[in-house]
């Protein structure tokens, strides 16, 4: 019985262990950038500002409901007094309101006064005067049809392309730095599995050679060689583990996982084949952020520059009212009045024009200029992106070669090893020459690690450049 609960306790501790463990490799590391970094998180709220940006920049075509309510009472000392002392005015008026995309402007109101006075002279003391009104205006130079209205949500539609782009580049300059975190945690963890292994082998070389030592098949000078040899591998393990717990601190903020314990996943050699160096520049200049953000900074800077060209035009409007109107002690029949027939009607131009006009024309002229800014930004990030593309292709494929190179080495170098060993025993080798091929064979399994790391790194550079880690 006793012992039954002292295996299901093992169970259930073993349990929370794994519980507690998370087993990661690229493939997380660069979901985890995405979906559970706070940065990116954050990043990625710039796109729901843009949306919004693009409501606001349409609230311009909003109907707008106007109302008004106002009194007034005048009790002031008059001169001559039958012309009143006690008058008072009432105003309750409500109107709409709109834009449409052609730069009309469009005004419908309904206009209440009511009016009483003790004045001998008013008609009645009671007058109620209503009015129907109607406007309209028209923009024919500066914003001819609504030009400006409808590049201004135009433009606030081009900055949605232009977050997005710019979005992804944060996203994946944020994806590069933590997968940089990786590789080097991915590097430390394996050069702490062969340092461990170092370790183990020198101290099982000095135990043997030891017990050679006790029962005089060595002297016990040649020892030492062996003890070194240890306290070398003890310390080469410690530095190790301290530099890969630098990086996992690192790493453990950019895929936020602050506590539970890390295991290195399975990493793949065998990835997907790369496409021709032409092919990979035309994709990039489809997927690329920093390209298409490059690119939508120039569309951007055409529609201000559009903009502000249209602005430098005087402001020459068309503008037109009908007003009809009933006055009556009664409103009922005031309203009624409205439609006998009693309209006023106006019509004109309205112009606005500063002479020197150097605001809209200093606009203009900078905003050229910062559409040829966008426009060398914009054939400088191309340059950069084929050179790049090309010279890490080349870099890519040297580094896999080197990988598979340096994988033949190390078979050899352990053979070699081996081979030593086998002499030692034999009386036919030393000390310092097992532990130096011992040294060579842990040296080139390290190389051979960081060769891997800079296969990965390489695709990795490519990846970034070709614009495919964002999903």
């Amino acid at each position: 019985m006793r012992l039954k609960t002292i295996l299901i306790l093992f169970v259930f501790f073993f349990a929370a262990l794994s519980a507690n463990a998370a087993t990661i490799n690229s493939h997380v590391v660069l979901k985890r950038s995405f979906e559970q970094n706070p940065q990116a998180k954050s990043i990625k709220l710039d796109r729901k500002i843009s949306i919004e940006d693009l409501r606001e920049a349409k609230s311009q075509y909003d109907t707008s409901i106007i109302g008004e309510f106002s009194y007034e009472k005048d009790l002031s000392e008059r001169s001559v007094t039958f012309l009143g002392t006690d008058t008072s005015t009432t105003n309750y008026n409500f109107g709409i309101s709109q834009l449409i995309p052609t730069g009309t402007e469009l005004l419908l109101g309904f206009y209440n006064t009511k009016s009483t006075s003790d004045s001998a002279f008013a008609a009645a003391n009671t007058l109620y005067d209503s009015r129907y009104y109607f406007s309209v205006s028209q923009p024919i130079l500066n914003n001819f049809l609504g030009f400006q209205n409808r590049h201004t949500v135009k433009l606030a539609k081009q900055g949605i392309k232009t977050v997005a782009s710019s979005t992804n580049l944060q996203l994946q300059t944020l994806a590069y730095q933590n997968l940089q975190y990786y590789w080097s945690w991915y590097l430390y963890t394996k050069l702490n599995s062969i340092s461990h292994t170092a370790l183990e082998a020198a101290s099982r070389l000095y135990r043997t050679n030891k017990q050679k030592m006790e029962i005089g098949l060595i002297e016990k000078p040649d020892i030492y060689a062996f003890a070194a040899n240890v306290d070398i591998k003890r310390a080469e393990l410690l530095e190790v583990q301290a530099n890969r717990a630098s990086v996992e601190s690192q790493l453990r903020v950019a895929i936020n996982i602050p506590h539970e314990k890390l295991s290195l996943g399975k990493e793949s050699t065998r990835l997907s084949s790369l496409p021709s160096v032409s092919s990979m520049i035309e994709q990039a200049k489809k997927t690329n952020p920093e390209y298409l953000t490059a690119k939508n900074n120039l569309k951007t800077q055409d529609i201000v520059v559009a903009m502000k060209k249209n602005s430098r035009l005087p402001q020459l409007d068309l503008v037109a009212s009908l007003t009809l109107n009933g006055i009556d002690p009664s409103y009922s029949t005031a309203h009624s009045d409205i439609y006998d027939n009693h309209p006023i009607w106006t019509g004109g131009v309205s112009l606005t024009y500063p002479l020197q006009n150097r605001q809209a024309r200093a606009n203009f002229n900078k905003e050229k200029l910062k559409q040829a800014q966008a426009l060398f930004g914009l054939q400088n990030t191309e340059n950069k992106l084929i050179t790049e593309i090309d010279q890490g292709y080349k870099k890519y494929l040297k580094a896999k070669s080197r990988m598979h190179v340096i994988a033949t080495a190390v078979k050899h170098q352990k053979l070699k090893w081996e081979g030593e060993i086998k002499k030692y025993d034999q009386g036919r080798s030393d000390p310092d020459m097992v532990i130096r091929y011992q040294n060579d064979y842990l040296d080139t399994e390290k190389l051979y690690v960081q060769a891997q790391v800079d296969y990965f790194l390489a695709r990795l550079a490519l990846d970034v450049n070709r614009g495919v880690l964002v999903p």
